[in-house]
């Protein structure tokens, strides 16, 4: 990923002061998104105590507009999804690439190196677009 400082980084759904504020610390510029007013408040108290630049946004993540459209199913790594073309230009243009991971990957690779897992939530939002 290369050095913090001066990187532009987005933290969705993540107020509370934890991580927002840590990786201002480093450098990076930063902006917290979150629904909750209170889990950005805590963002900002930090940022203020530690005398950090962050930029708090409230906003839902799954919000994306009237008729959202899923494009690419999970997991999900630009090289195999885009064409050869998009994505030496991605690569040329120094732009970020993405990937995701799917549970069995995250969750499965921990509990093979030792992790113990008792219990699991995950949330069923029935009625989101997103949901599937």
């Amino acid at each position: 990923m290369g050095d913090l400082p001066n990187l532009d980084v987005l933290c969705l759904a993540s107020g509370g002061g934890q991580q927002a504020p840590l990786l201002a610390a480093a450098g990076a510029r930063v902006t917290s998104s979150d629904l909750s007013e209170e889990q950005l408040a805590l963002d900002e108290l930090a940022a203020h105590r530690e005398s950090l630049s962050l930029n708090t946004v409230r906003g839902d993540m799954r919000d994306r507009g009237e008729d959202p459209v899923i494009r690419y199913p999970l997991p999900y790594y630009d090289k195999a999804r885009l064409s050869p073309e998009r994505y030496r230009k991605l690569i040329e243009s120094g732009e970020t690439l993405t990937f995701s991971h799917s549970l069995e990957e995250q969750i499965g690779g921990q509990t093979e190196a030792g992790f113990a897992l008792f219990g699991l939530l995950e949330d069923g939002w029935k009625d989101c677009p997103l949901d599937p």
